[in-house]
């Protein structure tokens, strides 16, 4: 049993009534960095949804953080951290990596967090807070010197709104604000930031940039839901149809149906969409509970669509099933959850992402995340890196 000290808590960007009391938290995957938060040591992998304690009444982000390899959750408004802290992303103050969830010392009321590659990010009393790798702007603008505390981040053209949400990736951070508009910075993921000339993987954002629309701009500039790849963005607005853009489009995660980068709603065939996400080179959409997704998928992260390495278009990787709900990705893997909260894995399985006791070769195609016994009915989950959080009774 991992011991978390009955330091997890809820995380915001999460509504709705608090779970039964009875609730659980699991954890499996990888743990080379402490993530797991077991307190004794690190160990790779956790092979099964693995019980921690004392986790009564708990609440999970339903963000993707495909790339970090440290975690957070938040408890009575304050944030903790473990796991990889090598630019000092966990706000502990240093560079020492942790295996057990510790509290960050800091002001304000954390309400909402986000994690990318090497940075973290945290909504505190209506600002955006940041800690961790500025290496590319993703904290503040015009220094690459990492901060191993928690410090203001300025995104200053949100004009009057406080912010709402945060996200990150590899080297990108965004903010959804009270207004529901949406601004992106550090590397560049859509299509209309920074210079147009040089390599688009290492160019300054002008900080922050709103979402501007481009060629096709969306009907709406109020979006409720984002998801961050390391060179797009995909979004979901208010009257629940999606939209994507991109820096780089080379794998097709636009969903256009070619590589050229562009600002388009998403061709959903007039269905309603209620879940978005993405993966490093993925985009992932839940429309009238069919589960689409668009881009790379050599590794399984397409679910069973082997006929192609690359989908440019959104197509059903659900495997004709209706009731999906919910979709989280990692790295080159995702989580997708059904309407009676079972949970269920595609793609890589280096580091037992799968839950189901076992490492092995990439998965095409959903296999139920059941562990050592029976599936559990899960209601909320958040995955890293390779790593899978979940709360069950």
């Amino acid at each position: 049993m991992l011991k978390l000290s009955n330091i997890f808590g809820s995380s915001s960007g999460v509504t709705g009534a608090a779970p039964p009391s009875d609730t659980k938290m699991y954890v499996w995957g990888d743990n080379t960095q402490g993530q797991a938060g077991g307190g004794s040591g690190t160990a790779d992998p956790v092979l099964i949804p693995t019980e921690t304690d004392d986790t009564a009444g708990i609440t999970l982000s339903n963000k993707s953080f495909s790339r970090a390899k440290h975690a957070a959750f938040i408890i009575g408004n304050k944030l903790y951290t473990t796991g990889a802290n090598t630019a000092g992303q966990l706000a502990q103050g240093n560079q020492a990596g942790l295996d057990e969830f510790t509290i960050v010392s800091t002001n304000g009321s954390a309400t909402d967090f986000a994690l990318g590659e090497k940075h973290t990010l945290t909504v505190r009393d209506g600002k955006v807070n940041g800690c961790g790798n500025n290496s590319e702007d993703q904290l503040v603008e015009g220094t690459s010197s990492s901060s191993t505390l928690s410090i203001i981040v300025p995104p200053s053209e949100i004009g009057d709104a406080d912010a709402s949400k945060v996200y990150a990736s590899r080297y990108s951070s965004g903010v959804l604000t009270t207004i529901n508009d949406f601004y992106v910075w550090g590397q560049s993921v859509v299509n209309t930031q920074g210079s147009t000339t040089g390599d688009p993987y290492s160019l300054r954002n002008i900080f922050p940039t709103e979402f501007a629309g481009g060629g096709d701009k969306p009907v709406t500039t109020e979006f409720t839901d984002a998801g961050l790849g390391d060179t797009h963005i995909i979004l979901l607005s208010a009257e629940r149809r999606v939209y994507t853009q991109s820096k780089s489009n080379a794998y097709g995660q636009q969903g256009n149906g070619g590589t050229g980068t562009s600002s388009e709603e998403v061709d959903l065939f007039d269905r309603i969409a209620t879940k978005v996400a993405a993966g490093r080179y993925t985009s992932y959409v839940i429309a009238d509970g069919i589960l689409y997704a668009a881009g790379r998928g050599d590794n399984g992260e397409m679910g069973g669509a082997t006929t192609a390495q690359i989908n440019r278009s959104f197509i059903d990787i659900g495997g004709g099933i209706t009731d999906w709900i919910d979709v989280q990705a990692g790295e080159d893997f995702v989580i997708a959850q059904r309407q009676d909260g079972t949970l269920y894995h595609s793609g890589k399985n280096t580091s037992a992402q799968q839950g189901n006791g076992a490492t092995g070769s990439a998965e095409f195609g959903f296999v139920q995340i059941v562990g050592d016994t029976t599936a559990k009915v899960y209601t909320a989950f958040t995955v890293a890196r390779r790593t899978v959080y979940g709360i069950s009774t």
